[in-house]
């Protein structure tokens, strides 16, 4: 059976969900898109990616505007213009404002994520962070490497733009 009614037991990231996609439409880019895909894992072969999980969040600039320009001081008391980073790892999940750790939660035991337990771990929270890191500083390396010789139509750049991704 290719996907057998079940859960995993590591946390997946749902850009998992993408390399699935593809492998069920049987387009395979520059990419090791069947490692990925979630049917490995839902048949039983190990995670390559460790039961980690990433997440990654970049301030909209238009959304700042506004907000800066209707409260004043907001934009930057919440540091809202500095990426916001995470990581999934087993039981924990850190979270990251620009290079700072934000907070550290046991999941497990709080899925509420009620109480920072980063100044009681605070090896654990550092090791994360350098994963967040390494992870940052990879995806740029893949970036830098990747290639891309098509055209982006007007049409395509005004439906992106009024859709938000693109300013």
């Amino acid at each position: 059976e290719q996907f057998p009614a079940r859960r995993i037991p590591t946390n997946v990231s749902t850009r998992r969900i993408y390399h699935t996609i593809l492998e069920l439409a049987g387009l395979y880019p520059d990419s090791d898109v069947e490692a990925l895909s979630l049917s490995r894992s839902l048949n039983g072969v190990p995670d390559p990616e460790g039961g980690i999980a990433f997440s990654e969040a970049f301030p909209p600039d238009n959304l700042l505007t506004i907000l800066d320009e209707r409260m004043p001081g907001i934009v930057l008391n919440r540091k809202l213009t500095q990426v916001r980073r995470g990581v999934y790892d087993g039981d924990h999940k850190l979270a990251m404002v620009g290079d700072d750790v934000e907070n550290l939660y046991n999941v497990a035991s709080d899925p509420s994520e009620i109480s920072d337990v980063a100044d009681q771990k605070p090896d654990l929270a550092e090791t994360l962070r350098q994963r967040v890191s390494q992870f940052v500083d990879d995806a740029s390396k893949e970036k830098a490497k990747a290639t891309y010789n098509g055209g982006v139509s007007k049409e395509m750049m005004d439906n992106l733009r009024a859709l938000g991704y693109i300013e």
